[in-house]
């Protein structure tokens, strides 16, 4: 039961970097914006109507000797291959979470 868990139909596994790196985007991304959720809730919305407009329209077409590593095992996890690895990245980089200003309270 503990190896079905953690395979998670075999295909979920590979997804798990790619989310903390989404995670850390979207904490960072409201942390930026004092805590206002309309930029991440944004930004995932993007990130799901870009990765469904990819898939249906056929945009971008791989050939059948693609390595496997490069784009993903299953067509529908965009975070599992090097290149939605690499996109998570870049954006964990350019929205990673700063530390808040301390903001001096006392009176002189």
């Amino acid at each position: 039961k503990v190896l079905t868990f953690l395979q998670m139909n075999g295909r979920s596994l590979p997804s798990v970097p790619g989310f903390v790196l989404l995670s850390l985007v979207l904490f960072g991304l409201k942390q930026r914006t004092q805590g206002n959720l309309a930029a991440p809730i944004g930004l995932r919305s993007g990130i799901m109507t870009a990765s469904y407009l990819t898939q249906t329209s056929r945009i971008i077409a791989f050939k059948p000797e693609t390595p496997f590593w490069m784009i993903s095992t299953y067509h529908l996890h965009p975070f599992d291959g090097a290149i939605g690895l690499s996109i998570c990245a870049l954006l964990a980089i350019l929205f990673f979470p700063q530390r808040p200003v301390q903001k001096d309270t006392s009176v002189s």
